[in-house]
C-alpha cells in the first residue's frame, strides 16, 4: 500500500466518513445493483450505475479503515475486471448501444477514476492495466470528431462525458503516456474551453452547475501551473458577487445556475456541493487564498452534511433550504456515488504542506501525519469545531525541526486567542491565516479559542428583508416537528440575536423572537439535521449584516452571459 499510517477521524467529518463505510457501503447490495449489470450487458440506452463513483468511496473507507473494508475492495475490483471485454470495454451495454448512448461514457469516466486511483493506493498494476486498456477504448471511439455523437440524439448530450476529462488526466499522470493528454487537448479541448455562465440552462454545460464545476476544476488540474482560468475566474465571481451562492454553501437549483436565492425544492444537487467541495479545496491549496476554506468549510458542515441522514444509510440528490427534503430511492446513480466518494476524501482537506511547513484548513479532531521536508510532521487535533469554538493541536515532528505551521482563521471569527504550551503569543492574523513559525518539538501544543458570535445574515433577491441564523460556519434553521406550536408560522418569526443560546449538547438551540407582536420561543438545529426545513427568518429594516462574510451581491449580476450561439 503506498501510504503512510492512515489518518484517524473521530471528530463532525469523521463520524459521517464512517457512517459512509458502516452504515452504507458496507450495507450496498453489490452483487444485485452494482456488478450484475456489467456482467449482463444488456443495457440498450439510458442506463446508469454510478459504480466508478461508488468504487472510489470503498477504495477510500479501505485506506483508512483496512480489514473488511479492504476485503470488500479487493472482492469488489477483482470482480469489475473480470467483467472487462478483450477490446478494453467495461459497461453494461450491449455491443450496439456502446459509447455513443448516454450514459456509456460517463460511466466508464468514473471506472476508470476508480482503477488509477485503487492502483495508486494499494499498489496494483491490475487495476492500471485494465484502466489503461479501457482509456484506449475510449480514445479508439471517441477521437477524430466521434466525441460529439455521444448522446447526440439526447437532451444531455454535453453532459453525458462529464469526468472524462479527469479521467484521462489521471491516466496521464499515472501511466506518462502524453496520449491520454493529448485526447484532452485535441479532442476535448479542455486547455482553452470556457463558456460564460448562462442561467437556467438545462442540458448544456454552461448551464448545468455540476458539469462547469466539474469541469473547471479538470481544466485547473491540467493546467496547474498556469494562471486561473477565465471558467474558474467565472465561477469565483459568480460566487462572490453574482449571488449564485446560497447561504447553505452550495448552488445551483434544479441542476441549474441560479442567483435568485430560491430554497425550496431542488436545491443544491448533491453532486454539485461534492465538486464545489473539491473545487474549493483545489483553490485554497493552488492560492492560498482563505476565502476558498471557509467557502469549502460551509458547504462541508450544511450542503454536504444535508445530503445523507447521522446513519449514512439514506442520500439525498438535492438538500433543500425552505419545505421539505426528500431521499433518493435506491443506492444507485450519481449523487449517492458522488456523496460516497467525496467524503472519503474528506480525511486529505484537513491539512497540507505549504511554504517549507504544514498548514491547517480544517479543524477537526484527528491524528494524522503531513509531509514537510524530509521528514513527516504528526498532528494530533482535539476539538468539537463547528460546534464548540476551542481547538487543541499537538504537533511532533519525527525530529525537531524549524518550519511554519500555518492555521487559517475563518472569516467568521470576529477575533482568535492563541497560546503555545500554556503561554498566551500574539495572534498576527494576515489574509485569513496564523502563522507560527519556531523550532517545533515532539508534543508542542497550540491552542486556539475563536470568537464565534452567533449572526444574522440579511438575505437578497427572493429572501429580500428575511435573514438567516449562523454561528461559525453552521446554518441554523426550524423544523415544524420541533416547533409544533408555530406550524407553519415559523419563518414570520422576527428573530432576537442577543437571545440565541446554545443547548448544552451543542447540536441544538433556541431563540426568542416576535410573532405578531408576541414573544414566541424557536428551537433551532443545523442546517443539515432539518428534514422540513425553515432557513430564513422574517427581518425588519437594517436587521442583520447586509452581507455574508462569504459572498456580497453586485450591482449587475456578474459571471452571467450568453452561451456561445444561444
Amino acid at each position: 500500500m503506498n501510504q503512510q499510517t492512515p489518518p484517524s477521524l473521530d471528530g463532525a467529518i469523521g463520524q459521517r466518513v464512517h457512517a459512509t463505510w458502516a452504515g452504507n457501503l458496507q450495507q450496498l447490495n453489490w452483487e444485485q445493483d452494482f456488478l450484475a449489470p456489467f456482467r449482463a450487458k444488456t443495457d440498450e440506452g439510458m442506463g446508469y450505475v454510478g459504480l466508478g463513483k461508488t468504487l472510489s468511496g470503498l477504495i477510500h473507507a479501505a485506506r483508512l479503515y483496512g480489514g473488511e473494508a479492504d476485503e470488500l475492495r479487493r472482492k469488489i475490483v477483482g470482480e469489475l475486471l473480470s467483467t472487462q471485454e478483450v477490446d478494453g470495454y467495461i459497461g453494461i451495454y450491449e455491443p450496439s448501444s456502446r459509447t455513443y448512448k448516454v450514459w456509456d461514457v460517463h460511466e466508464q469516466s468514473y471506472l476508470l477514476q476508480a482503477l488509477v486511483e485503487n492502483a495508486a493506493t494499494f499498489d496494483d498494476p491490475k487495476s492500471l492495466q485494465a484502466a489503461e486498456r479501457l482509456g484506449r477504448w475510449l480514445i479508439g471511439r471517441l477521437s477524430g470528431g466521434c466525441l460529439r455523437e455521444v448522446g447526440k440524439d439526447f437532451l444531455w448530450n454535453p453532459l453525458a462525458t462529464i469526468g472524462l476529462d479527469r479521467a484521462m488526466d489521471a491516466l496521464s499522470r499515472a501511466t506518462g503516456d502524453p496520449a491520454f493528454a493529448a485526447f484532452n487537448r485535441e479532442e476535448m479541448g479542455l486547455t482553452d474551453w470556457f463558456d460564460p455562465i448562462v442561467e437556467d440552462r438545462l442540458g448544456e454545460v454552461c448551464g448545468h452547475a455540476y458539469a462547469y464545476i466539474a469541469r473547471s476544476l479538470a481544466q485547473l488540474e491540467a493546467n496547474e501551473e498556469s494562471a486561473l482560468p477565465a471558467a474558474t475566474q467565472a465561477v469565483i465571481a459568480y460566487f462572490r458577487v453574482g449571488g449564485g451562492l446560497v447561504v447553505s454553501g452550495t448552488c445551483g437549483h434544479t441542476e441549474c445556475w441560479h442567483s435568485d436565492q430560491r430554497m425550496d425544492g431542488k436545491l443544491g444537487e448533491t453532486c454539485t456541493t461534492a465538486y464545489l467541495v473539491r473545487w474549493s479545496e483545489h483553490l485554497l491549496r493552488r492560492t492560498h487564498e482563505a476565502w476558498f476554506g471557509d467557502l469549502m468549510e460551509r458547504a462541508i458542515y450544511n450542503a454536504l452534511f444535508s445530503a445523507s441522514d447521522a446513519s449514512g444509510r439514506r442520500i439525498r440528490y438535492y438538500a433543500a433550504g425552505e419545505g421539505k427534503r426528500k431521499w433518493h430511492q435506491g443506492d444507485t446513480y450519481c449523487c449517492p456515488g458522488n456523496y460516497r466518494r467525496i467524503m472519503g476524501e474528506l480525511s486529505g482537506f484537513i491539512a497540507r504542506p505549504h511554504a517549507n511547513g504544514v498548514a491547517i484548513d480544517l479543524y477537526e479532531s484527528c491524528r494524522l501525519a503531513v509531509p514537510c521536508g524530509d521528514q513527516a510532521v504528526n498532528l494530533q487535533i482535539t476539538t468539537d469545531y463547528p460546534f464548540a469554538n476551542s481547538v487543541s493541536l499537538e504537533v511532533t515532528p519525527e525530529r525537531p525541526a524549524t518550519f511554519p505551521l500555518t492555521l487559517r482563521l475563518p472569516g467568521w471569527a470576529n477575533g482568535v486567542t492563541m497560546s503555545l504550551n500554556g503561554e498566551r503569543v500574539a495572534a498576527s492574523p494576515k489574509m485569513g491565516w496564523l502563522t507560527l513559525e519556531r523550532e517545533w518539538k515532539a508534543g508542542d501544543r497550540v491552542q486556539l479559542v475563536f470568537d464565534m458570535p452567533w449572526r444574522l445574515i440579511r438575505g437578497m433577491r427572493l429572501q429580500k428583508e428575511k435573514v438567516a441564523i449562523l454561528r461559525g460556519p453552521v446554518v441554523w434553521g426550524a423544523d415544524p416537528a420541533d416547533n409544533e406550536a408555530l406550524g407553519d408560522r415559523i419563518a414570520k418569526v422576527v428573530p432576537e440575536l442577543a437571545s440565541c443560546r446554545l443547548n448544552d449538547d451543542l447540536r441544538s438551540a433556541t431563540v426568542r423572537g416576535d410573532l405578531d407582536g408576541q414573544p414566541v420561543e424557536v428551537a433551532l438545529v443545523p442546517y443539515y439535521a432539518l428534514d422540513t426545513a425553515v432557513t430564513y427568518f422574517a427581518g425588519r429594516a437594517g436587521m442583520g449584516d447586509e452581507n455574508d462574510h462569504l459572498l456580497w451581491l453586485a450591482s449587475d449580476p456578474i459571471g452571467v452571459g450568453e452561451a456561445p450561439g444561444a
